[in-house]
């Protein structure tokens, strides 16, 4: 067995309230376990508001759910300096067959502008 990673989800949009990523429910490649998430935060126009994002990340048979969250710089003004990787370690057990959730949100208080991200999942097995 080994490592690898899979993108889970990815997500455009601006919804304060967790909304499913495009790509979920996940269904694993293989028996294993998630040992952790990598989200990916960018904004493709200068309007791209990016204060805060969250992930939800869940399994039937977990109990509890896995989190993810970052902060951006707000506006993605010139220069727009790139945001690093969120990095959640985690050692949740995955079985092919019973899929996973990625939900994500916009945390901001101001009125959202689309936010782009893509959620990387490393997986033993």
């Amino acid at each position: 067995m080994g490592v690898y990673s899979v993108e889970m989800g990815t997500y455009i949009g601006a919804d304060k309230t967790l909304v499913p990523m495009t790509g979920s429910p996940f269904a694993p490649l293989a028996n294993g376990r998630l040992v952790q998430l990598k989200l990916i935060v960018y904004g493709s126009a200068v309007t791209a508001l990016i204060e805060g994002v969250t992930v939800v990340v869940e399994s039937a048979g977990w109990g509890l759910p896995v989190t993810v969250s970052g902060a951006g710089a707000g506006i993605r003004t010139a220069p727009a300096f790139p945001i690093e990787p969120i990095i959640q370690n985690c050692d949740m057990p995955v079985k092919t067959g019973v899929n996973i959730t990625c939900e994500i949100k916009n945390v901001t208080a101001d009125t959202p502008v689309t936010v782009e991200a893509t959620l990387i999942g490393v997986f033993e097995g």
